[in-house]
């Protein structure tokens, strides 16, 4: 018998990647225990397969790119294909408002203190949406490449921007003017990250496979994390700042000392490109998504796998834990988001 939980709540994550223009995508919402906001379950068999979805919601008209939750969890902002960004509030499950832009949003990233939504697009603007007032507060020409990613510093002062040209850019929040340009040209960079708690210090990954840790006051790279020669999509960083992971199209993900850039670990068991990293918030577990549909859950330190989750029909461009670290919250090129309850699962498993 299956149980259902009595409050309905619409789960929003990060979904990144290209898909079909002109089919409908959706967010899902699921079936959650009451009380705890942050605590997301989907309804459950007793086995602890995950089960459908309850509800799909469909405003966006294409391939919904990125998503970004406020530290709050109580407003979540989606970007598109479409070139639209479209704001939701989560406790009621309803669409607040839409933000227009001139091209597909490729990246979409929330100050720290739930202010603005940021969003970088393919036209080439990085756009600060207000999401008290709900106006354009400023738009920024990056007049260079389409905006692929984005970063905010952990103290919402710095943004920085990576484009498709290979430039690497910094922007004062505050004034919306450039700061300086660590990059000028080079392969497209996919993915960036600040380092916990510093404002100083980023690390950017790119197209040919170039892993680099940049300080912004400096004009090269401090450090060079060197083993894969392949694109890279996604990097993340461990809580501590101690460990810079990697995943891209080797099917392979690396971690390497953030001080030394030795390489730590290699991760094997994805058949296909890894799509999307991310470290839980305790920092003792990294999840993987992967071109081959599924997400793997890994003791890194030990170098075990603990968890197989499958559900999707596509490839997994995204993924990220919730606060308690009990869900993970995934998006793929199914244009769905799911979530995933890790709450009993006991390794080895596989959660379908």
């Amino acid at each position: 018998m299956v149980q259902r939980n009595e409050k309905l709540f619409p789960v929003l994550s990060l979904l990144v990647g290209l898909g079909v223009i002109g089919a409908a995508f959706s967010v899902l919402w699921w079936y959650v225990q009451g009380g705890q906001r942050a605590r997301i379950n989907a309804a459950q068999s007793p086995n602890g397969s995950l089960l459908s979805a309850q509800q799909a919601l469909t405003e966006h008209s294409a391939t919904v790119l990125s998503v970004a939750i406020t530290a709050d969890t109580a407003t979540a902002a989606s970007g598109s294909y479409d070139q639209t960004v479209k704001i939701w509030d989560l406790e009621q499950g309803k669409l607040q408002r839409t933000f227009n832009h001139t091209g597909r949003v490729n990246d979409v990233v929330i100050s720290p203190d739930s202010r603005y939504v940021i969003t970088g697009s393919g036209d080439g603007e990085i756009a600060f949406w207000d999401l008290e007032t709900g106006q354009e507060d400023a738009a920024i020409a990056g007049r260079s490449g389409r905006i692929v990613s984005l970063a905010i510093s952990p103290d919402g002062q710095l943004i920085a921007s990576g484009s498709s040209d290979g430039t690497l850019k910094l922007w004062d929040v505050a004034t919306k003017k450039l700061q300086s340009i660590l990059l000028a040209s080079g392969p497209q960079i996919n993915s960036l990250a600040f380092l916990p708690d510093s404002r100083q210090q980023l690390i950017s990954a790119d197209q040919s496979g170039g892993i680099y840790l940049w300080d912004i006051e400096q004009p090269r790279p401090l450090q060079t994390f060197t083993g894969s020669s392949e694109r890279i999509n996604s990097i993340a960083i461990s809580p501590d700042g101690q460990t810079v992971a990697a995943g891209g199209y080797d099917n392979i993900v690396r971690l390497w000392d953030m001080q030394t850039g030795k390489l730590k670990r290699a991760l094997k068991g994805h058949n296909f490109v890894i799509g999307a990293i991310a470290f839980s918030s305790d920092g003792q577990t990294l999840a993987s998504g992967s071109f081959d549909e599924t997400i793997k859950t890994w003791d890194w330190q030990q170098n075990r796998p603990l968890c197989t989750l499958k559900g999707h029909s596509g490839f997994i461009y995204d993924i990220a834990f919730d606060a308690t670290d009990q869900t993970l919250i995934s998006g793929g090129y199914d244009g769905s988001v799911r979530t995933w309850d890790l709450s009993s699962a006991e390794a080895p498993c596989t959660v379908q």
